[in-house]
């Protein structure tokens, strides 16, 4: 018997305990309230016999009160029983309206418990993240050497290990608000390693900037982007032929403002985080299928411009 079905039994009982206990206390505050209704009720028809029994000659010299006084009397008393009667009823309401909350309360959290379990422990609830932590300027296109240098940092950020991990990127001086490409499927290697969960790593990217690409950058007319995507499998579907890679993407770019920018704070290492590309410079998600189309769409289109 695996761990889940162990817990999910463990649940149950638990929640079958709890519901027998809250039927006991249900019968108990039943049998009580008649209990205390049916001695109201006694004191009741006991206080109305009193009122209609005959007076009773009693040899003792004091003068009977009036017949009016002992009606206000049995009234009074009456009203009394009553009221006790009706505030005996709405306390033992109250306490099965606060007792069935707790119940339900409890039940809400042990329900919730449960998924959480449930997700912890099933395959689904451990699949890989293989995605982009950041995009490091540590060489800027104006620098000496007309050479420009990021670091990529990326991880597993899932609970398993990513299986045949591949990456393509590119980087490039580009017109500004242009739109790259994600890479296509062809464009990737058959094998890649396997990254463990919340295991950093590094690519270093560089380009040679061209005198023209250079002025454009200084004018601001062009940026330097960074762009690529990760396919990787999935560790629980790594044994099946058939299965469909994960994949995720990312842009990022990185223009003369930026550069004055890093240039006035630097930071350690002289070097500087790359801004996300915008919606529209990147108007991809991750997701599979129908996006892969959009994405070797996007790649004809920039052939079809060279």
């Amino acid at each position: 018997m695996d761990i889940i079905t162990q817990r999910f039994i463990a649940i149950g009982n638990k929640l079958l305990a709890e519901l027998r206990r809250i039927g006991d206390a249900l019968r108990i505050l039943h049998t009580d309230s008649q209990q205390q209704i049916e001695t109201i009720s006694k004191a009741n028809d006991a206080a109305e016999k009193r009122r209609q029994a005959p007076p009773m000659p009693r040899p003792e010299l004091e003068i009977p009160q009036p017949e009016k006084h002992q009606q206000q009397r049995a009234n009074a008393e009456k009203k009394w029983l009553e009221r006790g009667k009706i505030l005996l009823e709405v306390l033992t309401l109250a306490a099965i309206v606060v007792y069935a909350i707790y119940a339900c309360r409890q039940w809400i959290t042990m329900n919730n418990t449960y998924k959480e379990i449930q997700q912890q422990t099933s395959p689904w609830g451990q699949k890989p993240f293989v995605d982009l932590s950041s995009a490091t300027v540590f060489k800027p296109p104006t620098d000496k050497g007309g050479i420009a240098m990021v670091v990529l940092s990326f991880t597993n950020r899932g609970r398993t290990p990513a299986k045949n991990v591949r990456v393509v990127t590119h980087m490039a001086i580009r017109q500004a608000g242009s739109q790259p490409c994600p890479p296509s499927v062809s464009a990737f290697p058959a094998n890649g390693p396997t990254y463990p969960s919340d295991t950093p790593q590094k690519l270093l990217e560089r380009i040679q900037i061209t005198p023209a690409q250079l002025e454009a950058y200084k004018s601001g007319t062009a940026r330097l982007y960074v762009w690529g995507r990760f396919m990787y499998l999935d560790f629980w579907l790594f044994r099946n032929p058939d299965s469909n890679p994960r994949t995720s993407i990312f842009c990022r770019s990185f223009g003369i403002e930026d550069e004055q920018i890093m240039r006035m704070t630097p930071a350690p290492d002289g070097a500087s985080i790359m801004s996300p590309c915008t919606a529209s410079e990147w108007p991809f998600d991750d997701l599979t299928g129908d996006q892969w189309d959009k994405y070797e769409a996007c790649n004809q289109k920039e052939k079809g411009k060279q």
